[in-house]
């Protein structure tokens, strides 16, 4: 019975976990990948979003959504 209420409580955790990363670390990540891309690729016009977040990826979205 502890053995079940171990392996739930560690796979909740997992995933929570995982959630929280892709929210945070992810997710800001990839959409300054995708807009380094799109400049790259010669789209000069391409913007990102400036999201409410003052993190450490603030300072790079605020240089590409100008």
């Amino acid at each position: 019975r502890l053995t079940l209420w171990f392996l739930v409580s560690t796979a909740l955790l997992t995933l929570a976990t995982f959630a929280m990363l892709r929210r945070f670390v992810l997710e800001p990540v990839e959409t300054l990948a995708g807009g380094a891309q799109r400049l790259a690729a010669g789209e000069l016009s391409a913007r990102l979003e400036v999201p409410r977040r003052r993190d450490e990826l603030r300072p790079a979205h605020l240089q590409l959504g100008q």
